[in-house]
């Protein structure tokens, strides 16, 4: 059994890796919703040691450099109110920044996006094959550059977390290194197996992370 988990993360580690050299943007097809929920948590196991290691490196750093980044956003909104703590983690941000970051990344919507472009194009007599054509393969080129834009603007936007982050922007790398690592485990999910598992994966992945923080804290 054990051996038999440890060849279904591996693979999975393996996709995802493959994904990050290389994003493409397909969605699995003919699979189950128990399969990808059984993916989700394969991805959430292979994440989480990552995170943890990253954030130990990253805390590691913050203090042997003496970095005064004032109060967190989180440690404020907790000591407010626990609970909105939790709905804002576990629900609102979940469902806002996967829409935000993620929702659009796909040729599907983009394809729609492009309408008035194409109805240009129409209208001075191109055919809408060539334009279909054509569009796919900008899209395909274009694609893995797009991707990381909504990794890198989604790791950015969490750099507003901290109070002090202007006096140290040369440590934006290092501040956001978690956000951008879940960011590619986040839209690997979205693009693979679809929005609505994006946000299922972000809402348990902070759930994992923020719950135990508030019932030790409690």
């Amino acid at each position: 059994m054990v051996r038999y988990f440890k060849e279904l993360i591996w693979k999975e580690f393996y996709l995802v890796r493959q994904f990050a050299i290389s994003p493409s943007d397909y969605r699995v097809s003919a699979i189950s919703n128990n399969e990808i929920l059984k993916r989700i948590f394969l991805l959430i196991a292979i994440e989480l040691p990552i995170m943890f290691v990253i954030i130990l490196i990253t805390a590691s750093i913050e203090e042997l450099t003496s970095l005064d980044l004032g109060d967190h956003k989180l440690e404020k909104i907790y000591k407010e109110s626990p609970i909105f703590f939790i709905l804002s983690g576990v629900v609102l941000a979940p469902i806002f920044e996967e829409f935000f970051f993620r929702f659009f990344i796909t040729f599907r919507f983009a394809f729609y996006f492009t309408l008035p472009l194409r109805l240009v194009y129409n209208y001075l007599g191109i055919a809408r094959k060539i334009q279909l054509f054509n569009m796919r393969k900008t899209w395909k080129k274009t694609f893995p550059y797009i991707f990381y834009l909504s990794v890198v603007a989604f790791g950015l936007v969490h750099i507003t977390n901290f109070e002090g982050y202007r006096s140290y922007l040369w440590a934006i790398p290092l501040l956001t290194l978690p956000q951008l690592v879940i960011g590619v485990f986040l839209g690997y999910t979205r693009i693979r197996y679809g929005f609505r598992w994006s946000i299922l994966f972000h809402a348990l992945h902070n759930g994992i992370l923020l719950v135990p923080a508030l019932a030790f804290e409690g």
